[in-house]
């Protein structure tokens, strides 16, 4: 959008096809398959762990797992402020894994899963409203 005239940001702005981002440059506004995508994405790492957790730890019978809402949320935020974080947690469940033997029952793998959940739809959810994919 480097030849955008004044113009046509004025236009685009009153009939709300574009926004404004903090450096001040003008970008379009995600719509049709885009937008339905985003929303979905979004919906993934925000509701399901608080579905799919609690029924996960209800038929295990552990309420420990509960911890893992709150891993899911922090891995959507380590994503959101780019941290990585994530990296140094998997290099740890990797040593871990190879010392003492890889099961989804473990609490590290479990944990391990909730914040890849968050961590990687969050970046999803970012690449889909990337201007590249237009």
């Amino acid at each position: 959008m480097a030849n955008f005239s004044h113009t046509d940001f004025v236009a685009g702005t009153n009939d709300k096809s574009l926004a404004i981002v903090f450096s001040g440059s003008p970008y379009k506004l995600l719509s049709g398959v885009r937008l339905g995508l985003f929303y979905t994405l979004v919906s993934l790492y925000m509701f399901a762990p608080l579905l799919l957790v609690p029924v996960w730890a209800y038929h295990e019978n552990n309420w420990w797992l509960l911890l893992g809402i709150l891993v899911s949320y922090a891995g959507s935020i380590s994503a959101g402020r780019e941290s990585k974080l994530i990296y140094l947690f998997t290099l740890f469940c990797i040593v871990f894994w190879l010392k003492g033997g890889f099961s989804i029952y473990q609490y590290v793998t479990y944990n391990f899963f909730c914040a890849l959940w968050g961590y990687l739809l969050y970046q999803m959810a970012e690449g889909a409203t990337s201007p590249r994919f237009e």
